[in-house]
């Protein structure tokens, strides 16, 4: 036991107690009072009452009991208090992981028997309950010392990180702090909230510059205490590689959960038409099991709520390895052996005849039971969910004078119908009014004149089209001209060679694409004025190449190509052909009707994983909108949020923390897939895990980090500092109550 105060206590145990002492010296002065009886002799010769010095000083009950009290709370006054078995810094910086797999039901030896138990609780659970013991053992600051007590803050992680609570010494703030954490069904990375954790701690040393006399920053020199980091976590962190503490930081790994748990999840999930038969649907499901054994489970499909097939899956059993352990940590645990598993692997295919579109769900379940698997620890990746669009043949036009590099392209698709027409003829139609009649129209170097005289309406009609090798006026994109046209010089930047040096990846027309080998032997310049809607979806050393563009009242909609794609060799490049098929799905809805950007990794269309940011553009001219978040949700927020929609059609939301089904509801135009009704219309998103590394729960006894590695922490999980101080306090009180009650007792007879 040591003491916070020592010097404090002894000097009011050296003020008290020989005053207490002294008390007991005095004689009492009487009133001599002539009385008949005897009976208060005995009272009369005890001094009860001191007014008089001086007396010899006798054996008195009191006086023992009250140096015993007064004793008591002068320990207190000197703040006692337990030593743990480690040395802890005063400042703490508590990390706690709320990532899907921290909701496994393995949190205690409980729970993790029989995860269906109502007793089962989860790691998070656990680890709020641990953290919430760090922050009551930590030492507060003495009453009489000046002494600051320990500080800590609240950092919660999944793919992202947030600060809860900033460095305080008030523990009421440190644990609603705490209390307040909800769990996530996102995957698990620490490396934002290492950073976060060491931009609110002295990292940085200082020295004043000899000549201004101004402090200057020295990278990697560490100013100030250290602090110690608590990181609850099952370990299982697909970033460890990337995070750095600081270098006299001590990190202290809780682990949460049994590196023996296993669990079966679904980690792959996609839909795909047939080329030649759009209504013929197969959805692919694979699915991982860290399981030692042999299973087997029902895989369940359900359409818009209805069962529509079950497969019996057999997995086989995965590969477990083990390793000594290695790195920072307790003596005894030197030699540990490390388990780790090598999942196994496998999965089914679901064919269905449907041509409406609809939301698909496949479920794990336990065979010829609708029981989730038997043994299974996490319920987040169980099932999975899908927005799968109508199946559409789509009818297209071809205004060219003849091109058989855009003819062959065309040849190969799956369409209704394919017509080849004259510019002649296209602006016959256009100038009678008459509708376009065609779900896409290809513009071949070609654009149709103005619909009334002087050029006052927009030469493109209502529709959607993808334009090659011209540029009109009313897209928000300015034509600059190319070499050979008047206003070009010899080596200005206007036309010349040009190759591809970036592209949209995640764009649904350029996803399957690899634009590396393309040259362009002459390349018109355009440039996007800013505010037009029109987005760039591939760049090139010369300017843009491909452009996204649509009109403010969501009317039409059209993919330019600027250059003519007979002058380079993209002809004759298998990307053109993937890329014409790309971009009539695109605009004529057969695929997905918007880019959707997951920065996670590669999902379908219309799909998100929880942690990542859902980027979407709606129709132009759409306001108003909204985003209804999934049942489950609930329980961290409302159930619908207002969005922001920019000029272009452009919104927003996330991260998303909850897997489930959003929905998106807007005012105004809707785009082709998009349902309409009550006034408004609708896009649906799926959020689902589709994560290996977080569906494989089996907790890690190690993790290592860039600078070092920290093994978990055996036995109790908080070992700080016990203050002892209110305890002696109680006793003082009681043995004052004990006082009380025996001079009550001698005082009346």
């Amino acid at each position: 036991m040591t003491f916070l105060t020592p010097l404090v206590a002894a000097i009011a145990a050296g003020i008290a107690i020989p005053a207490l002492v002294a008390l007991y010296f005095l004689k009492l002065r009487r009133r001599e009072v002539e009385v008949s009886t005897t009976l208060l002799w005995k009272r009369a010769i005890q001094d009860l009452q001191a007014n008089a010095p001086f007396q010899r000083l006798r054996r008195n009950i009191l006086l023992i009991l009250q140096l015993a009290a007064l004793g008591a709370a002068l320990v207190a006054v000197g703040t006692p208090r337990v030593a743990g078995r480690e040395h802890l810094n005063s400042r703490h910086i508590i990390m706690i992981d709320r990532s899907a797999s921290m909701s496994a039901l393995d949190g205690d030896e409980s729970s993790a028997a029989d995860p269906a138990s109502p007793r089962a609780r989860t790691r998070l659970e656990v680890s709020k309950q641990e953290a919430r013991k760090l922050v009551d053992s930590l030492p507060e600051a003495g009453v009489f010392s000046g002494r600051e007590g320990s500080e800590a803050m609240v950092v919660v992680f999944d793919t992202t990180a947030e600060v809860r609570q900033q460095f305080t010494g008030d523990k009421s703030l440190l644990r609603a702090a705490i209390d307040a954490i909800l769990p996530t069904d996102a995957p698990t990375r620490m490396g934002e909230a290492m950073r976060l954790a060491k931009a609110h701690s002295p990292t940085r040393g200082t020295v004043a510059d000899p000549r201004s006399g101004e402090l200057m920053s020295i990278e990697g020199v560490e100013a100030g205490e250290p602090v110690t980091v608590h990181i609850w976590s099952d370990g299982k962190v697909a970033d460890l590689a990337e995070v750095k503490p600081g270098l006299s930081d001590e990190v202290v790994f809780h682990r949460v959960g049994r590196p023996e748990s296993a669990n079966m999840g679904i980690v792959g999930l996609r839909w795909e038409r047939s080329y030649e038969d759009p209504t013929q649907l197969s959805i692919f499901a694979s699915v991982q099991s860290t399981f030692d054994e042999a299973r087997r489970i029902d895989v369940e499909l359900s359409i818009g709520g209805q069962i529509a097939g079950i497969r019996t899956l057999e997995l086989p059993a995965a590969e477990v390895r083990t390793s000594r352990a290695s790195g920072e940590g307790p003596s005894d645990q030197a030699g540990v052996i490390i388990r780790t598993v090598a999942p196994a692997n496998s999965g089914v295919v679901f064919q269905v005849e449907r041509s409406s579109g609809a939301i698909a769900q496949v479920r794990l379940r336990a065979t010829n039971s609708d029981q989730p698997p038997a043994g299974d620890m996490l319920a987040a990746d169980n099932s999975a969910s899908m927005v799968i669009p109508p199946a559409r043949k789509l009818s297209v036009a071809a205004v060219t004078r003849g091109n058989l590099f855009l003819a062959a392209a065309l040849e190969g698709l799956p369409l209704a119908r394919l017509d080849t027409r004259t510019p002649e003829e296209f602006q016959r139609t256009i100038t009678s009014g008459q509708e376009v009649g065609y779900d896409v129209v290809i513009l071949d170097s070609w654009l149709p004149e103005s619909r009334t005289p002087g050029g006052s309406s927009p030469s493109l009609p209502a529709g959607r089209y993808l334009i090659l090798g011209s540029v009109p006026p009313d897209l928000g994109i300015v034509d600059r001209g190319m070499a050979g046209q008047e206003g070009a010089t010899p080596g200005s930047r206007l036309g010349g060679e040009a190759v591809f040096i970036d592209w949209m990846r995640d764009h649904a027309v350029l996803r399957n694409l690899t634009l590396d080998p393309v040259v362009i032997t002459e390349m018109r310049m355009v440039e996007v004025e800013r505010g037009s809607g029109a987005v760039v979806m591939a760049q090139t050393s010369r300017g843009p190449g491909i452009i996204d563009a649509s009109s403010s009242d969501g009317q039409w909609r059209a993919i330019v190509v600027p250059f003519d794609i007979a002058r380079g060799n993209w002809a004759f490049d298998v990307s053109f052909v993937v890329f014409m098929a790309s971009a009539v799905e695109y605009l004529g809805g057969a695929s997905d009707s918007g880019p959707v950007t997951i920065e996670a990794g590669k999902l379908p269309p219309g799909m998100v994983q929880p942690g990542t940011i859902l980027s979407d553009r709606l129709p132009v001219g759409a306001r108003d909108a909204k985003i209804r978040l999934p049942a489950s949700s609930d329980r961290s927020g409302p159930s619908e949020e207002s969005l922001s929609v920019a000029p272009d059609g452009r919104i927003v939301y996330g991260p998303i923390r909850v897997r489930g089904l959003y929905e998106v509801g807007w005012t105004g135009p809707a785009a082709a897939g998009d349902s309409v009704g009550d006034g408004s219309s609708r896009r649906m998103y799926a959020a689902n895990l589709l994560d290996p590394s977080e569906s494989d729960i089996g907790a890690s006894d190690e993790i290592a980090l860039a600078s070092r590695v920290v093994r978990a922490r055996a036995g109790s999980a908080v070992e700080s500092d016990r203050p002892l101080w209110r305890w002696f306090l109680l006793a003082a009180l009681a043995v004052v109550m004990l006082e009380w009650f025996v001079y009550n007792r001698k005082v009346h007879v």
